[in-house]
């Protein structure tokens, strides 16, 4: 019926496009905090339930969906069914590969190629209202009868395109690769029997959780995920509001970032046979300080890719290190203490890109501002650091 529709239908003259909209987590994410795609949805001629999670939820709450409809589901039977006589679809897609492989299997089904285009936009246009414009009037001059978006998935993309030029077929077959050796170390690690004996008890907790130092190092924590997750959600937009290309600013975390906290990970070990782990904490804060507050200042690839770096490097010892604090300076509960440290890191997880996303709002040129919230954590995590070294004395 939702296919006929949307071949059939006629649009009255003046109405303008007509937006169907496939509802996922990554949509209601989005229309929680901003208020230009609220406006787009409450405009939508049809909203469809994607993801499970989305579908299950609106059952819950009484709401009459009948069923799951996802957009890669729909858009390949509306594709199927499209008459190459009648239909001139476009496609605005995250690379320019993706739109070149749709133009070949439509010309194979019997389409025209100059009836089927396609865009690949650099990253963040929607927020620019010139890039924005010249895409609708490419679409509007096109002559488009059906428009999709596939846009979404950057981190495989980029993968694929810079390490597997654009093999899939590869990249599919590595990933699976890399699933199988992660299982067999898994299966090959020694792990020691269980006790037999549960230590847990629940009267212990309150005396547990009123230690000074595990609340400091709980606070510690929390700042720590809420700036590491902060770089990820939020570095590549603040990079491109700079004038750093889309390719570029996204290697820069991926290689950037993320290789720094690699090198790092492997690096901190020796390091703490030597030194004591509170004032590698203190370093590592003093450095996250610094580099993250200079990253938000450069608007030049290079040097915008070192501190990064420097960033992910600084970050990289401070999650594994406050838990080894945890684990030996708590003596009873060790367990549930090293528990409720991770729970207050991860709870920095759901807090600050939020917290970031509100400051910044809609126009990414606040985003440098908003940001400052990283290296602003940064320092205080300077001062819990001194404050954490003073309790283990």
């Amino acid at each position: 019926m939702l296919l006929h529709r949307l071949l059939n239908d006629p649009v009255p003259s003046g109405d303008g496009a007509r937006l169907l909209v496939t509802a996922n987590v990554d949509h209601i994410s989005n229309l929680v905090r901003n208020s230009r795609f609220r406006a787009a949805y409450a405009g939508a001629w049809i909203a469809t339930a994607d993801g499970t999670p989305v579908f299950l939820y609106a059952r819950l709450r009484g709401i009459a969906v009948p069923e799951r409809v996802t957009g890669a589901d729909l858009s390949a039977a509306l594709l199927d069914r499209m008459s190459p006589h009648l239909c001139r679809p476009f496609f605005v897609v995250g690379c320019e590969k993706t739109g070149i492989r749709l133009r070949e299997q439509l010309t194979r089904r019997g389409f025209d190629p100059e009836a089927v285009g396609f865009a690949c936009p650099e990253f963040g246009f929607e927020n620019n209202t010139e890039t924005s414009a010249a895409l609708a009037r490419t679409i509007r001059e096109h002559g488009t009868t059906h428009l999709f978006f596939g846009l979404g998935g950057l981190a495989t993309p980029l993968i694929s395109a810079n390490i597997f030029k654009g093999n899939w077929v590869r990249l599919c077959y590595t990933i699976a690769g890399v699933t199988l050796a992660t299982l067999a170390v898994q299966a090959a690690t020694p792990m020691p029997a269980p006790a037999g004996a549960a230590t847990f008890v629940l009267a212990h907790v309150g005396p547990l959780l009123s230690q000074p130092l595990l609340l400091l190092l709980g606070l510690f924590l929390f700042l720590y995920v809420s700036c590491e997750v902060g770089v990820w959600n939020w570095l590549p937009r603040h990079l491109i509001a700079q004038g750093i290309p889309e390719s570029r600013a996204l290697n820069i975390l991926s290689l950037g970032f993320a290789l720094g906290l690699l090198v790092g990970r492997v690096g901190v070990s020796p390091i703490l046979i030597r030194v004591p782990a509170v004032q590698v904490l203190i370093a590592a804060s003093i450095a996250m300080a610094a580099s993250t507050f200079f990253m938000l200042r450069t608007n030049r690839p290079a040097a915008a890719a070192a501190l990064v770096f420097v960033a992910g490097l600084a970050m990289a010892p401070v999650f594994p290190t406050t838990l080894a604090i945890v684990g030996t300076a708590v003596s009873s509960m060790t367990g549930t203490a090293i528990g409720f440290a991770i729970t207050c890191g991860w709870a920095g997880l759901a807090v600050s890109s939020r917290i970031i996303g509100a400051l910044a709002g809609d126009n990414p040129q606040r985003l440098r501002f908003a940001l400052l919230l990283i290296p602003a954590s940064s320092a205080l995590m300077i001062a819990l650091s001194l404050a954490i070294q003073t309790n283990l004395r």
